[in-house]
């Protein structure tokens, strides 16, 4: 552990007491009491400092040309930071703020300090600010307490693409596509369950799709890719156009402007968590051949993506690399362009990535011809490859010739893994309600896939299908009453709250080992538990990070000692949940004890699931 330390007091008295212009720009509060900061030991920052240089410069070099840095914050820090605010008698953050209060004030302190230019914040997927400057500028904040490390964007804005394209039937005037009877969805069905989609910006269509809350753009050629998923989703039963999926649901869109969809999972998962809202979200963008895969479970955008479960259930498109136009190299499997952890899928990580299939149920090839007027061409088409394949692919879904709503009004038939992932997480939302929590929709889709007869690389092709929700027999998150530690037994209630971002918001061992437990209040059948984690490392390191944890039962508080399960997380992250389970145990307490290898153990949420 390092020395103790304390925070710049004279820096926090003027963060507290002078004008905020940084404040009035994020069109926050501006604070006015003052507070004092003590901060005790803290983690390490990881070593060596990850300070992520590129354009073949050493780490000592110097260079006046600005890149786009991303800035990982201490979450140990900030909750320091919150406490000391909350002292001195200032409130939460306002709920119609985007940016946790602790995130501001480093956020200004940095922009006063060193002068560089702010880009963009986030501090709910995970506390971070993006700025441009130079390596001097970077050497020096990486030097600051608050921050755990700084790396160079891998990428930039345009290296990311969409995965994109270019047996109907119809009822009365309204088209009802082949993928929603292929689904056993064209039925009576719909729910009022919120979809968190992370697109393309849109305009409305109050006709035809129900967007709740969204960033509208003018009717363009250019969105088409979010209103053929949208009303893929859930297009009106209107007697017009196209039927989605579930009719009429309300869709909560964030839009990007560019492909980087970071900034947007973290507004989608503010949103959530500040309404307490369980629900399905999908993404379907893909990363590119020869370009870093950042959807990996250890790069920025798969780290958002653990964090992003612990809310929503998130269907995520495979890609269209592979197949259907020869002149371009193929690229099959889907861990090089998706979301993967270790070069796989993982259970009960309420994460699926969906391949596309065909009308056959085969892996849909590609090669169809995508029309997108655009750049001034009306007739603007272009070929696309088929559906990756792999052990990153948990569910497949229809993908071959979609027929949905357009951007210019009317209807449109288009091809691409874009369509499957949403089919899967509109068929999710169709179980349970807004306090169901995503691993208990997993087990849904999961327990609904069927064999379509066919293998790719030897792995069987399973297709989602709609069945009752009253056919599954699915554990359910239990209702904890009470936990204590001996460890350190403050903050303990904010285990079992439902708040898993608020940087003030964890109970902290303040030490790499410890140990809590939790009171079901009387004795159930549990089959597992579900850790929401908090940590000062940050994604890209290279190295894995493991915490071992061992879990015990007992009906008397005095006695918790029935061995359940011993477990090793290979590399946690912060906010990403950790899922261990056992053989279904009749308890009332649970005690979890864990190691971390690299960090404090800290938890900001603890679910139990079972009976």
């Amino acid at each position: 552990m390092m020395p103790a330390t304390q925070f710049d007091r004279e820096y926090l008295m003027r963060f507290i007491m002078k004008p905020r212009l940084f404040a009035i720009a994020l069109g926050v509060i501006a604070f006015t009491s003052a507070a004092q900061a003590d901060v005790g030991q803290f983690p390490y920052k990881e070593k060596p400092f990850k300070l992520l240089i590129k354009n073949g410069l050493g780490q000592h070099g110097f260079s006046s040309i600005n890149s786009l840095y991303r800035i990982h914050l201490n979450p140990f820090v900030l909750q320091k930071i919150e406490m000391d605010l909350a002292a001195a008698g200032l409130n939460e953050t306002p709920s119609d703020s985007a940016i946790q209060r602790s995130v501001q004030y480093v956020a200004e302190k940095i922009l006063e300090q060193h002068n560089i230019q702010i880009e963009s914040i986030t501090s709910w997927v995970s506390p971070a600010i993006y700025a441009r400057m130079d390596q001097s500028a970077a050497e020096k904040i990486i030097l600051m307490n608050e921050v755990s490390g700084i790396h160079e964007e891998e990428f930039n804005k345009n290296s990311a693409v969409f995965s994109q394209a270019s047996g109907d039937i119809y009822d009365g005037n309204e088209i009802v596509s082949w993928a929603k009877l292929a689904t056993n969805t064209n039925d009576t069905i719909t729910t009022s369950n919120k979809y968190y989609l992370i697109d393309q910006s849109a305009y409305d269509q109050p006709n035809e799709i129900n967007f709740e809350t969204h960033n509208a753009s003018s009717p363009s050629d250019r969105n088409y890719h979010v209103i053929h998923v949208a009303g893929l989703i859930g297009g009106m039963r209107n007697n017009s156009l196209v039927r989605g999926i579930n009719p009429g649901q309300p869709i909560k869109l964030f839009g990007m402007a560019g492909t980087l969809p970071l900034e947007k999972l973290d507004e989608a998962l503010r949103n959530a968590d500040l309404n307490d809202d369980f629900a399905v979200g999908s993404l379907s963008i893909n990363i590119p051949p020869d370009v870093t895969n950042t959807h990996a479970w250890n790069k920025s955008v798969g780290w958002a993506l653990r964090a992003a479960s612990n809310r929503l259930f998130m269907a995520l498109s495979s890609g269209n690399f592979y197949g259907g136009v020869p002149a371009t190299p193929d690229s099959p499997n889907a861990c090089n362009h998706a979301y993967n952890y270790q070069g796989s899928s993982r259970t009960n990580d309420g994460i699926m990535v969906v391949g596309g299939l065909d009308r056959n149920g085969a892996r849909w090839a590609g090669g169809d011809w995508e029309l997108e007027p655009a750049y001034g061409n009306e007739n603007y088409t272009f070929q696309i490859k088929g559906s990756t394949i792999g052990p990153c692919i948990e569910a497949w879904a229809p993908a071959h010739q979609i027929t949905s709503t357009s951007s210019r009004g009317g209807t449109r038939v288009s091809s691409g893994t874009s369509y499957a992932a949403p089919i899967v997480a509109a068929i999710a939302s169709r179980y349970g309600n807004s306090q169901t929590r995503p691993i208990e929709r997993e087990t849904y889709i999961r327990n609904s896939l069927q064999s379509t007869g066919y293998t790719e690389w030897g792995i069987p092709l399973k297709k989602i299908v709609y069945t009752s929700p009253a056919a599954h027999y699915i554990p359910k998150r239990l209702p904890i009453i009470s936990a204590t530690s001996p460890t350190n037994p403050t903050n303990v209630h904010t285990v079992y709250d439902g708040r898993f971002y608020d940087i003030n918001n964890y109970w902290n061992a303040g030490a790499p080992w410890g140990e809590i437990t939790v009171d079901l209040g009387s004795i159930k059948t549990v089959t597992s538990v579900r850790l929401t984690m908090r940590s000062h490392l940050t994604p890209d390191n290279g190295a894995l990070r493991p915490v071992n944890f061992a879990v015990w039962g007992g009906s008397s508080a005095n006695a918790v000692n029935t061995n359940l399960a011993y477990y090793n997380e290979p590399d946690h992250s912060d906010l990403g949940p950790v899922y261990i389970e056992f053989p279904s145990t009749s308890t009332r307490y649970v005690k979890i004890e864990g190691a971390s290898h690299d960090s404090w153990l800290a938890f900001a949420e603890i679910e139990v699931y079972g009976y």
